[in-house]
């Protein structure tokens, strides 16, 4: 169980709100989302998928021009993309939430409930079994693949 704040979501072209668990309110946790709204977790630095995946692409960035918010929006973008499917066959995002679950539309206003909110939630762990059936060799070659398309 876990303390997450809550976001209010707002659609700028059909007006629809929304609200969405957004970040641990311990900052240890990133929370990811599925278009079907399946929502698991990542434990930061507790995880060895997140810092096996977080140590590969430190190696494949290094000599990069990438600012570093560019190279932590690539590192959450590829924990989804490495991570099992969602129950839905869609790929886990951490902005999935930012497209308005009633038009479809991307133009979405968002920010933290005023006053702040929170909300204890028993949320699973983002899935990885087919990364950790990897091997190394296999686990650098899926995360270069992924950086090369991004």
């Amino acid at each position: 169980m876990a303390k997450y704040e809550l976001f209010k979501m707002r659609c700028e072209k059909c007006s629809y709100e929304w609200e969405k668990i957004a970040k641990s309110t311990t900052g240890d946790r990133f929370v990811f989302t599925s278009r079907k709204k399946y929502i698991p977790v990542i434990l930061m630095f507790e995880s060895i998928f997140f810092n096996e995946v977080l140590t590969l692409i430190k190696k494949n960035l290094q000599n990069s021009t990438l600012s570093k918010n560019e190279m932590a929006d690539r590192f959450q973008e590829m924990l989804g993309q490495v991570s099992d499917p969602a129950p839905d066959g869609t790929h886990f995002s951490m902005m999935a939430d930012y497209i308005c679950p009633k038009c479809g539309s991307g133009e979405v206003d968002f920010g933290p409930k005023n006053p702040p909110e929170a909300r204890v939630e028993d949320l699973p762990e983002l899935p990885h079994e087919y990364w950790d059936s990897l091997n190394e060799k296999d686990k650098k070659e899926l995360v270069r693949k992924h950086l090369k398309n991004t």
